[in-house]
């Protein structure tokens, strides 16, 4: 991949061109900053029913023509709704990529909603939340997710509220159209055989004359996000108990990432990582264990976990999980497994190369969440200058009590066998 360019319209639309000779095809995201967090309380999910509409119909390309184009041309497209952001993204041959301006172009600055097509998305997002409503696990996380973020818009799933799906009207989603897919809020990534000059040919073409409302249209004010800390006890539509320690961390822009990813993998990558072999190898408290890092433009958790079989109680397992941040705090990694995961780690960065929508991705996320494109395009040498002691500087900073949620979560239910088969295996020698 050669270094990639950004230039910027007069309009504020970002255009970031990474050319890559090596690979025959093209990938281009259009990323909006707008998601979740930009919903009004009462319109929960209109983000991402907004993205569906995108695919029914624009001023000069007919309902679902745009996804048959894409296809006829021997490419894909898709798009996806987050708390952040909304992206719509396609890979295509590269000689394709004008046409995915003009398709682009025309439903970004010309959305036709109609009640008809309305009607049509409504079923299908319903459909979508009522098999996520039926399964437990979803369930649970729902729950997880507003116990631990209160009333930030990071604890909404992005499929929305049923109640509030239900009475979306065609002006609530033109409203919601006009205020944010604006060029000031828009960065289009393209990655692969493609030309610099070309594509700002292209984006003058197609994007130059895209205005947006003259009147002034403020953005929604977020809350601060602060997760709840402490420690809190709940039942859950769970099969099995789960301990978990979860830790408040900082906006993608500010956060030491390199180092958190790796502090991450040092916990619990691989079947021998310390959070396993103390909960389920060695002391065989738990069934699974593990550690998630859960990280947006406004913040984040770092989330450490057993799951276990009853009988048991929380305590012992939060002790471990407790023990185990602590002497990372304290003692630092172990150099060899520190040295390991930081190789793989880079091995699978250098990999992105034969990709360009691995490419355009982080791209895309760096330049809209984290600071800037070049986040991404510095990240071997980023990785390279990652020590052990910014490692253990990241857990003392991160790993504090005050920063700290203590969960003990305890199925609703618990199948009448289940306790003989956590004795089981809790007993039966290995």
């Amino acid at each position: 991949m050669d270094s990639p360019t950004l230039f910027t319209l007069a309009n504020g639309m970002r255009f970031i061109v990474a050319p890559n000779s090596a690979l025959p095809a093209a990938a281009v995201g259009l990323w909006t900053d707008v998601g979740v967090c930009d919903e009004p309380e009462e319109r929960r999910g209109i983000a991402h029913f907004l993205e569906h509409m995108m695919f029914r119909g624009s001023r000069n390309v007919g309902p679902e023509e745009h996804a048959h184009l894409i296809a006829r041309l021997g490419g894909d497209c898709n798009a996806f709704t987050s708390p952040d952001a909304t992206v719509y993204h396609q890979t295509v041959p590269a000689a394709a990529v004008g046409e995915v301006f003009r398709l682009e172009a025309d439903r970004f600055q010309q959305l036709e909603l109609k009640n008809e097509h309305l009607e049509v998305e409504r079923k299908v997002i319903l459909e979508e939340l009522r098999v996520r409503e039926n399964q437990p696990i979803s369930r649970a996380l729902t729950q997880i997710r507003e116990l631990i973020s209160g009333d930030h818009p990071y604890a909404l799933d992005p499929l929305g509220r049923r109640a509030a799906l239900e009475e979306m009207e065609v002006a609530d989603l033109e409203e919601f159209y006009r205020r944010c897919y604006r060029p000031d809020r828009t960065v289009a990534v393209i990655c692969g055989a493609v030309k610099p000059d070309h594509i700002q040919d292209l984006a003058l073409r197609y994007f130059d004359n895209w205005r947006a409302p003259q009147e002034d249209l403020p953005r929604s004010q977020l809350p601060v996000y602060t997760p709840h800390s402490g420690s809190i006890s709940c039942p859950l539509p769970l099969e099995i108990p789960i301990a978990a320690r979860i830790y408040r961390t900082l906006p993608l822009a500010e956060i030491d990432k390199p180092a958190l990813d790796l502090l991450v993998a040092l916990l619990s990558s691989g079947i021998s990582s310390p959070i396993r072999e103390a909960l389920v190898r060695k002391r065989r408290l738990c069934v699974e264990a593990g550690c998630v890092n859960m990280i947006g433009a406004h913040g984040g958790l770092l989330i450490c976990f057993g799951a276990f079989l009853p009988p048991g109680r929380h305590a012992p397992r939060q002790a471990i999980l407790k023990d185990l941040a602590e002497d990372l705090a304290t003692q630092g990694p172990d150099p060899e497994q520190f040295g390991h995961h930081l190789k793989r780690f880079r091995k699978h960065r250098a990999q992105d190369g034969y990709s360009c929508q691995q490419q355009m991705m982080g791209l895309g996320s760096a330049e809209l969440l984290e600071g800037g494109f070049e986040k991404y395009t510095h990240g071997l040498e980023v990785l390279a200058a990652v020590t052990p002691e910014r490692i253990q500087a990241m857990a003392r900073d991160l790993l504090q009590p005050q920063h700290t949620l203590e969960l003990d979560i305890t199925p609703e239910n618990t199948p009448w066998w289940m306790l003989p088969v956590g004795l089981f295996t809790r007993l039966w020698p290995r």
